[in-house]
């Protein structure tokens, strides 16, 4: 199963995160803002792929996790889509379908 990194500023959710994606057998570490979520890529053991990014500067903290780790997939869910070459893999916007980010997931970290 995947190591994720899941971002998001809203408490609630990144608890559904954690608590949905450990569910399905994945080990999943929380990130409540963009530093955090910095800190956390800068320390071993390395993540196999991000999931949220609905942080303040969603946008911008996508293009710095993948001018610091460039093959790193990352999914954003947010209420705003980012689109480009520093972007992520691919975008779900909020409201979102569970089984759809867990079929990407899985096709994403394969």
């Amino acid at each position: 199963m995947a190591r994720i990194l899941a971002i998001d500023d809203y408490p609630d959710l990144l608890r559904t995160y954690v608590n949905i994606f450990g569910e399905k057998g994945h080990q999943v570490v929380p990130a409540s803002d963009a530093k955090t979520c910095m800190n956390h890529l800068m320390t071993p053991p390395k993540f196999d792929i991000v999931v949220g990014c609905d942080v303040e500067n969603g946008g911008e903290l996508t293009r710095e996790i993948r001018n610091l780790c460039p093959d790193l997939p990352i999914i954003m869910i947010t209420t705003i889509s980012e689109r480009g070459p520093n972007a992520a893999n691919a975008h779900f916007p909020k409201p979102f379908q569970l089984n759809e980010v867990l079929a990407k997931i899985a096709e994403l970290v394969s």
